[in-house]
C-alpha cells in the first residue's frame, strides 16, 4: 500500500487517524440530527429561538455547544409549561450563572415531582453547565460531552410522552433519537469505534498486574469499609496509579451502562410500534448500580 506525502506527514506528526467506517459516519450523522431535532422541538414548543444554534439540520455541534444553548434553563422550564401549563410558577430570567443553576435545578425538580421522569433518565445540573476542558483532555472531552448530551436527550424523550395530552403541542422527531439512544432496532445507543482507534477500549484494557492490584485494593477496602478511591493514595508509583485508573474506569463504565439502559427504555417507550415485550422496566435498571 502506497501513501501520499500528506499521509506520511500525518503519520510522522502522530495526527493520523484510521478512516471512519460507514456505520460510524451514519451514527455521527444521526447524532447531529438528534441534537438539532431536540432543539427544534424546544423552539417550536416554546415559541422562542435559541440564539447561536446551527441552522442546518446536519450541522456539526462543537463539543459543549448543545449544553451551552440550554445552560440558562429558561427554554427547558418553558418547555415544561408548554407540556403542562403553570407547572413552573416562576422562571429566573436574569442573565447570570446563578439564575441558570436555579432554573436547571427547578427543571429537574418538576420533572421528578410532576412528570415522574425516572431518576436514571434524568441529568444533573453539572451535566449541563460544567466546562469539560478543565477535567478532560480534548479527545476524552468529546466523548464525555456526547455522554452528557445523550442524558439530556433521554430526559426530553421521556417528556415527549406528554404531548399526547396536549394535541396542539409540536411533536419531537424521533427517528434520529431512536438511532442514537438505541430504540431503532439497529443496535444503536453507543458510538461505533473505528478499527485500530482503541481509545475508549484502552480505559478498560486488561493489564494483569494492575488488575490483580485493583482486586486486592478493592478487597482490602471492602474489608475496612473504605472507599477504594480513598484507600489508594497517590504515591507516584506507576502501578498504583494504574490501579486507580482501573477503579475509576470500572465506576465510569457502571454509570454508562445504567445510562445506556435508561436511554433504551425511554426509546422503547416512545416508539409507536414497540410491543409489550420491548418494554424495559425502569425499576429493573437499578440492578446495574448494584455490582
Amino acid at each position: 500500500m502506497t501513501t501520499t506525502i500528506d499521509e506520511e506527514a500525518e503519520l510522522i506528526s502522530g495526527s493520523w487517524a484510521p478512516p471512519k467506517s460507514t456505520r460510524e459516519r451514519q451514527y455521527e450523522s444521526a447524532y447531529r440530527r438528534a441534537l438539532a431535532d431536540a432543539l427544534t422541538w424546544i423552539e417550536r414548543s416554546t415559541g422562542t429561538r435559541l440564539s447561536g444554534r446551527p441552522q442546518q439540520p446536519d450541522a456539526a455541534y462543537p463539543p459543549g455547544l448543545f449544553r451551552q444553548l440550554l445552560s440558562d434553563g429558561v427554554q427547558l422550564c418553558e418547555l415544561l409549561n408548554a407540556l403542562r401549563p403553570g407547572c413552573v410558577k416562576k422562571i429566573n430570567r436574569s442573565k447570570n450563572r446563578i439564575a441558570g443553576l436555579d432554573n436547571l435545578a427547578l427543571f429537574i425538580q418538576i420533572c421528578d415531582q410532576v412528570f415522574n421522569v425516572p431518576k436514571l433518565s434524568m441529568f444533573d445540573v453539572t451535566d449541563v453547565v460544567e466546562d469539560l476542558s478543565e477535567k478532560y483532555n480534548p479527545e476524552d472531552a468529546v466523548y464525555e460531552d456526547e455522554r452528557r448530551c445523550k442524558k439530556i436527550l433521554t430526559c426530553l424523550l421521556r417528556l415527549h410522552r406528554f404531548v399526547d395530552l396536549r394535541p396542539s403541542t409540536p411533536r419531537l422527531e424521533l427517528s434520529a433519537l431512536m438511532a442514537v439512544l438505541g430504540g431503532g432496532g439497529g443496535g444503536g445507543g453507543s458510538r461505533p469505534s473505528s478499527a485500530g482507534s482503541g481509545k475508549r477500549e484502552s480505559l478498560t484494557s486488561d493489564a494483569p498486574p494492575a488488575v490483580q492490584l485493583t482486586q486486592s485494593v478493592r478487597t482490602s477496602a471492602a474489608a475496612s469499609n473504605a472507599n477504594p478511591l480513598q484507600f489508594v493514595k497517590p504515591e507516584g508509583n506507576k502501578l498504583v496509579q494504574t490501579a486507580r485508573h482501573q477503579i475509576q474506569a470500572i465506576q465510569r463504565n457502571k454509570e454508562e451502562l445504567a445510562e445506556t439502559a435508561a436511554a433504551k427504555a425511554a426509546a422503547a417507550e416512545a416508539s409507536s410500534d414497540a410491543d409489550g415485550d420491548a418494554w424495559i422496566s425502569v425499576e429493573v435498571l437499578g440492578f446495574f448500580l448494584q455490582y
